[in-house]
Formats: C-alpha cells, sequence, structure tokens
C-alpha cells in the first residue's frame, strides 16, 4: 500500500538519534492520513510497525502517545466518518461495506451499531 512505501521510503532514523523524532512524526501524520484517507482498508499493525523497525506494541503506545488516543480508537473514528462520507454521496451499505473492508455486509452493520 502506499502507507508502506511511504514508510519505506523515508527509511531508519540516524543511529545517533538525531531525526529520530521527525521520522516518527511522518510515521504516524502518514499513518493517520492514510487511515482517514482509506478508513482503514488494508492496514496492519504488525506490517506497518516492522517497517517503521519498531514492535506492534511499541507501535501501539508510541501512536497513543502521539494522537491522544488508542489506535482502534482512531481507526472506528475514521471508518465511522468514511462511512458518513460514502451515505451523502449516495453509497449503499454493501457497496460501504466492501470500500472498508469488512469480510460481509452482518459484520458491517454489527460494528456500526456497536459503534454509535
Amino acid at each position: 500500500s502506499s502507507l508502506l512505501l511511504n514508510i519505506a521510503g523515508k527509511g531508519y532514523p540516524d543511529k545517533d538519534g538525531g531525526d529520530n523524532l521527525n521520522y516518527k512524526d511522518e510515521i504516524f501524520e502518514s499513518l493517520m492520513q492514510n487511515i482517514r484517507t482509506t478508513g482503514g482498508h488494508g492496514f496492519n499493525l504488525a506490517k506497518t510497525a516492522k517497517l517503521a523497525g519498531m514492535s506492534k506494541y511499541h507501535f501501539h503506545r508510541l501512536f497513543r502517545k502521539y494522537s491522544g488516543e488508542t489506535l482502534h480508537s482512531f481507526v472506528d473514528k475514521a471508518r465511522l466518518e468514511k462511512v458518513a462520507e460514502m451515505r451523502k454521496k449516495g453509497s449503499n451499505m454493501t457497496e460501504i461495506s466492501d470500500s472498508l473492508g469488512f469480510s460481509s455486509l452482518s459484520v458491517f452493520l454489527r460494528w456500526l451499531r456497536s459503534s454509535k
């Protein structure tokens, strides 16, 4: 995905840690923008963390520190925004479910009910 290419393209920070803060800022900004754009479809925490040179647990902790919320909460909010955006454009629930990467319409509807 474009997110993984973006992270890979940035490379790893210097060993002395000089640009470590900017590197992490860029990773999390790229990640957050990608999730907002795609509604989280195709996001994989383990792959993203590995490319960023972190364990998935450390990556998640840093994301929470950076954004002020958990990754799960951020993805859910982005999905809800994407649902509202697609509904305004006239998309039906099946199209929205497929676009967000849910395995079935019933799984999507259950998530939607529990998220409101």
